[in-house]
This record gives C-alpha cells, structure tokens and sequence, in this order.
C-alpha cells in the first residue's frame, strides 16, 4: 500500500502551529509549503516587535523539521540567515556594509 503524503493544507497549518507556538509575529513574516519544502521570508520578530534569540531560533527550526512530510527549509529573511546551516544575525554593519 502506498504512503499517502500530507496535503500542502495540513502542512501550511502544521508551520503555522509552531509559528504560533513561537510567538511569531505572522504580520512581519511570510511561509509556504510546496512539496517537502517550506519558504519562509519577511523579518522574523517576535509579536510585540522583540527580536529572536539564535537558540529560539534554532528550537523553532527543529520543531518545523520535525513536521511529517516536511525536509527543507529555506529563508530570505531581513533580520537573520538561516541558510547553509548556521543561523546568523543580520545586523546594522551588514545594513552599513550594503549601502556603500
């Protein structure tokens, strides 16, 4: 018998779940979930307006790659890189370093 995949709805609200759980404040940041794959952009804050931790982050990540059905996350986020497997806060030298 053939494994049957979760639907794109029930991942979308599996993110979401653990965005919410993370205090995430989903009016600064965007997801989608298509196939394996979450994209997640925007400026990643807290609701309030307070700034992550790299530990907070790194918790949230596990609990989104624990999701079933879910094998890679990929980022284009203003505040924080988490590509390549790090997880790196973009700070105001980086703003001064893209102006120049």
């Amino acid at each position: 018998m053939k494994k049957q995949e979760t639907s794109r709805f029930e991942l979308n609200k599996n993110v979401r779940t653990v965005l919410q759980r993370s205090r995430v404040d989903l009016t600064k940041v965007q997801f989608s979930c298509m196939g394996s794959k979450v994209s997640m952009y925007g400026v990643l804050l807290k609701e309030g307006g307070a700034e992550f931790t790299a530990q907070g982050i790194e918790a949230m990540v596990k609990e989104i790659m624990s999701i079933s059905g879910i094998r890679d996350l990929a980022t284009e986020l203003a505040n924080w890189n988490l590509n390549g497997g790090s997880i790196e806060r973009r700070g105001e030298d980086d703003k001064k370093e893209n102006k120049k």
